[in-house]
């Protein structure tokens, strides 16, 4: 089977970590499925050089006039997985649509280099309904290639969607073959909008995140990782830690966002400073080791559409101390960690239970949670049928 895959987000030199995990997954469903081949199209929608950004007109006007900053370029990631990348910039829906014509091209660009390679696809697999699920739409309108969509949009639709969702989210929503919602909430979302959906999880590399042994610390480590933004709830984290200063702790935050300088701000605020360490945007392999290194992972989103760092944590064996934000968190349950209600208060007595409890925690039975559920076997043999029904 040849699986053209179409994903909004995704990593970029600026932004190593976006949509790092639907890179992987992609990799994943190639090595799962040695006899497939997977094409990743790319176009720069999440690398700086690509956006035009209108308060910026000296800026937009030297990237317009100047040469693009890169060619089309396939990279081979494994033996049958290709990244294929054709440049086209973007900017905002309310100037001539954001250049979704020129990201259509760019696909459309990337998908007959990948046939002139393995074949014409059978299934185009986009990730998120914009731009990537309309790009799949579109496609699939001109070359009769049937699509399936993975919605990841939390809470839906986003904020910024709110005037214009019926135009550029619920047509490839209403079109697709079949539409995969990672988590409950969302599922409901959806409904709302009469878009039926079909459970599918996130899944991970579980060689990658794999559990290790920790030699005994006098001061417990605790790690936490998302974007820094307000859906991810790091402020109420520092709330909840700055509650618990006469506890013994330290605190490592990774990840990067619009809210870094007014989280640093919140951390000298509160008297945090050399307690909590906001430590950037992460490769793979180095959130792999923060999440073996520490002795159990924070997860305090307002909102998540899966939460797929808590799966890479409990994967290394740890357990979790999670807010009930959706997602993955609707699954999980005293086994892996403590469950806490959206608010600083709640956080600082789950996180405060945690660090008197965290040794009690058995590593493997955490880690089989995970086999059991979002192994790369189990899911990859869902997507299959998914595939297969779509090609009816």
């Amino acid at each position: 089977m040849n699986v053209f895959v179409i994903p909004s987000w995704y990593p970029s030199p600026s932004f190593p970590s976006t949509g790092i995990f639907l890179k992987q997954q992609a990799l994943l469903l190639a090595k799962e499925r040695p006899e497939w081949n997977i094409g990743i199209s790319t176009w720069g929608a999440n690398d700086p050089r690509f956006w035009l950004i209108k308060s910026k007109p000296l800026e937009v006007l030297l990237k317009l006039f100047a040469k693009r900053p890169n060619k089309p370029k396939d990279i081979l990631l494994e033996p049958n997985c290709s990244e294929l990348f054709f440049p086209a910039y973007t900017w905002t829906r309310k100037i001539k649509n954001g250049n979704i014509e020129g990201i259509i091209e760019a696909n459309r660009k990337n998908l007959q280099r990948f046939t002139e390679v393995f074949g014409k696809p059978d299934i185009i697999h986009a990730h998120i309904s914009h731009p990537g699920g309309f790009v799949a739409m579109k496609l699939s309108e001109e070359l009769g290639i049937p699509y399936v969509l993975t919605e990841q949009m939390s809470p839906f639709p986003l904020p910024s969607y709110k005037g214009d969702y019926e135009k550029w989210l619920l047509p490839p929503l209403q079109n697709a073959a079949a539409v995969l919602s990672v988590g409950e909430n969302l599922s409901e979302e959806l409904q709302q909008f009469g878009i039926a959906t079909t459970p599918m999880v996130n899944f991970i590399d579980m060689d990658r995140f794999s559990p290790n042994s920790n030699d005994p610390q006098p001061v417990p480590r605790l790690f936490a990782l998302g974007r820094l933004e307000g859906q991810k709830g790091v402020d109420l984290l520092l709330e909840a830690m700055a509650a618990l200063s006469d506890q013994k702790w330290k605190l490592r935050i990774g990840g990067d966002g619009s809210d870094k300088s007014f989280l640093k701000g919140q951390i000298r605020k509160l008297k945090l400073e050399g307690r909590v360490e906001l430590i950037g945007g992460l490769s793979q392999d180095q959130v792999a080791v923060e999440m073996k290194s520490c002795d159990f992972f924070v997860l305090p989103s307002r909102h998540e559409s899966f939460g797929i760092v808590a799966i890479e944590a409990m994967s290394c064996g740890k357990p979790l101390v999670y807010t009930r934000c959706g997602g993955v968190t609707d699954q999980l349950d005293e086994r892996v960690g403590e469950a806490c209600e959206v608010n600083f208060q709640s956080l600082q007595k789950g996180i405060k239970r945690m660090l008197e409890n965290f040794s009690a925690y058995k590593p493997e039975d955490i880690r089989k949670f995970v086999e059991d559920r979002y192994s790369p076997g189990v899911a990859v043999d869902h997507l299959e049928t998914i595939y297969r029904a779509a090609l009816v």
